[in-house]
């Protein structure tokens, strides 16, 4: 097996007995490793590791080495994965603060998205009174399709410069987009400041927040990411009740540089508590790029397109359950009350879905969230719609399982991956997804007559799609294994 790998090897003395028997068991468990490998993942794992010195490198480098080119091989990386991640500090107080520092940026970039419903009811009605639902949408939506899209650049970058560079001037450009905002009464002026300096802004904060609890926790990740993207619920109750609360009291103007305000002090917070644990002197630019070929495999594939089908109509019933309630002959007050309902079921049950993904298994619980999320929309808010009863629990049922399937979907991609290429699939995996957030709110609002019954299937079909694939997907990475 050290002949088929082409490893070099130094004479062996009496002074390197110690180091060379540990080696040799170093290569046994290599050797085990690669067993499973197929012809051509053999031979990449060969390129990869020709003219590497074995007894000048530490264990965990060596494993490194041998699956950093090797994309197929994530059951090999999950089985040894731990061989590599048992240095991740997985709890103490930094880690634990890091957790602090997500929740705040997620809240203030993820959960201000999430609380934007009754925002663009109101522009509807007054700045922007002569545009459609439709054409209003897009404010919004190109703002969530770069805070999705640049994902996939931005993982490099925090690598090799730390996640401080980055999160920073995130802040400084989401707290100006919204003070910009707050003056903004044209349509092309929210265009500008929300929708392209708030994206990519608000990417800078949230990509670099997630990314980094990777670094410092393993076994806790599940429960710490489901913490951190609690966040996002809260935001969507704080941010909501401002809006209701504001926009007709202290106008449109306070109302915007209220959350700004809002905004800033979490973004202090996030800022001086994110932090790196390694970082390199340059940037892999390889790893910036889309890892397209990635999508050959299948299990991948299915994922990636159930993350897609899942996004696509995550914010459908967010933004429009306010105007769907005033539809109805409800009060905006009302319509305003859903949202935090819907966010408040929405954190409890990221907390929950983090912490049971890491008991029963992500791609389990995925595919019964994301399928009970579909019916709901085509059982409970298509005939009872109309009720009052039926739009509560519609706004709950829909709020606690849809934001499982979000606290999920930073699970499942990676559990997919490798150490080496888990950053860059997942930023793959996301930016196909940025084309969902960018196009379902607008197709949304084109469905919204007769009584808002498309856009209804349209948001419980989306869903169902999803859980069919994720279903797909954890078959052929896992067959019959229990927990996954």
């Amino acid at each position: 097996m050290r002949n088929f790998f082409g490893l070099k090897k130094k004479a062996v003395d009496e002074e390197n007995v110690e180091k060379n028997l540990s080696v040799d068991a170093v290569n046994v468990n290599i050797g085990e490793a690669t067993d499973n490998l197929t012809p051509t993942n053999e031979s990449r794992a060969e390129e990869s590791i020709e003219g590497f010195v074995l007894d000048e490198k530490d264990p965990k480098e060596i494993f490194a080495n041998v699956t950093s080119d090797s994309d197929d091989n994530s059951s090999v990386a999950a089985e040894f994965g731990e061989k590599i991640d048992s240095h991740i500090p997985d709890g103490g107080l930094q880690a634990w603060l890091q957790v602090v520092g997500s929740w705040c940026a997620i809240f203030m970039t993820f959960g201000l998205s999430t609380g934007t419903g009754v925002l663009m009811q109101w522009l509807s009605k007054n700045y922007l009174a002569d545009i459609s639902e439709s054409q209003i949408s897009w404010i919004f939506s190109i703002q969530l399709f770069l805070f999705y899209f640049l994902g996939v650049g931005l993982g490099p970058i925090v690598d090799a410069v730390g996640v401080r560079v980055i999160v920073i001037p995130g802040t400084i450009g989401w707290v100006a987009a919204l003070f910009i905002m707050s003056a903004c009464k044209k349509y092309y002026q929210f265009i500008l400041c929300f929708s392209i300096l708030g994206g990519i802004s608000s990417a800078c904060l949230f990509n670099p927040s997630v990314a980094v609890l990777t670094h410092w926790f393993s076994t806790k990740r599940g429960l710490a990411l489901g913490i951190a993207v609690s966040g996002s619920g809260v935001g969507g109750i704080v941010f909501t009740q401002i809006f209701n609360n504001m926009l007709t009291t202290v106008g449109y103007g306070w109302a915007v540089r209220t959350v700004a305000f809002v905004v800033l002090a979490s973004g202090v917070i996030a800022c001086l508590t994110l932090n790196s644990r390694h970082t390199k002197r340059s940037i892999n630019w390889i790893e910036a790029k889309p890892d397209i070929r990635a999508l050959m495999e299948p299990s991948f594939f299915f994922c990636v397109f159930g993350l897609f089908f899942v996004e696509w109509g995550l914010f459908v019933p967010k933004q429009y359950i306010v105007p769907y309630a005033v539809m109805e002959g409800y009060s905006r007050d009302f319509g305003s009350d859903l949202v935090s309902y819907l966010s408040v079921a929405s954190v409890v049950a990221r907390v929950f879905a983090g912490l049971l993904s890491d008991r029963i298994g992500s791609f389990n619980l995925m595919v019964v969230c994301a399928a009970i999320t579909g019916i709901m929309s085509l059982a409970v808010w298509l005939p009872a719609g109309s009720t009052k009863g039926g739009l509560l629990a519609f706004a709950i049922l829909f709020g606690g399982f849809s934001g499982a399937c979000t606290s999920l979907s930073l699970i499942t991609v990676p559990q997919l991956s490798n150490v080496k290429n888990a950053g860059r699939r997942y930023g793959t995996a996301y930016m196909i997804a940025s084309f969902a957030v960018l196009t379902g709110i607008p197709i949304a609002g084109t469905l919204t007559g007769n009584g808002y019954l498309g856009m209804i299937i349209f948001a419980g079909c989306v869903y169902l799609a999803g859980s069919l694939c994720f279903l797909i997907s954890r078959c052929l990475a896992a067959g019959k294994k229990r927990i996954f």
